[in-house]
């Protein structure tokens, strides 16, 4: 079951600030990719899932998972917005 509906994944998105362009950066996928998870034609795969969650964490202020050994679980970096690389 996904936790991240699209209408989630957009307000995350929206509260980062952030276009299409500066989420699908940050999780290192297309963006039509994330437009697919927002219209809710596709759900984002565990690992994405993953990911989104620890961005919205992030907007909560909770860092209490800094202690993490694992690569996968390493913070998302954060693009610059409206930056093109």
């Amino acid at each position: 079951m996904c936790l991240m509906q699209p209408h989630d994944i957009i307000r995350l998105r929206v509260r980062l600030g952030w276009s299409l362009a500066d989420l699908a950066r940050a999780l290192d996928v297309d963006t039509k990719t994330v437009w697919r998870w927002e219209a809710g034609l596709h759900t984002p795969t565990p690992k994405y899932e993953a990911q989104l969650v620890r961005l919205k964490e992030t907007l909560r202020g909770d860092d209490t998972q800094d202690d993490r050994q694992d690569p996968e679980e390493a913070p998302l970096p954060v693009p610059e917005p409206g930056v093109d690389g």
